[in-house]
């Protein structure tokens, strides 16, 4: 069963990402199943990974918007194993609502309940 880890500061520019990407990049070389979600609406993880929006089709936002599942908006992120949910707020009226089902963690446990045993990491980037 998968370890969930966040990484949460409410403050910018605290190292949320590079440590995420680092950590996540790092497991995945030692061969440990990561999954990196990206639950901050600055979506800085996918700009390390050059993704932008045009790369990115789906989201947390949609996971949470549109109840699809967490399996359509994996993106793989070159190493075995290694998979970024996005975050993929690109308006003022969307990040509000990102916020509110974010922080709805039955919704978020729910939403991971089924990928915990896929994964040996879950690490989650929280603003």
């Amino acid at each position: 069963m998968g370890e969930i880890v966040s990484i949460v500061s409410q403050k910018g520019g605290v190292g949320k990402t590079t440590t995420s990407v680092n950590l996540g990049a790092s497991l995945a070389i030692l061969e440990m199943r990561t999954l990196l979600i990206d639950m901050d609406p600055q979506g800085s993880v996918a700009a390390s990974f050059q993704l932008n929006e045009t790369k990115i089709l789906k989201g947390m936002y949609q996971v949470f918007t549109e109840n699809i599942p967490l399996s359509e908006a994996l993106i793989d992120l070159g190493l075995e194993d290694f998979h970024l949910v996005p975050s993929n707020v690109y308006g003022e009226e969307e990040e509000i609502e990102f916020f509110r089902y974010g922080m709805d963690y039955t919704l978020l446990k729910n939403v991971l309940k089924p990928y915990k045993d896929m994964y040996d990491y879950i690490l989650i980037i929280i603003h």
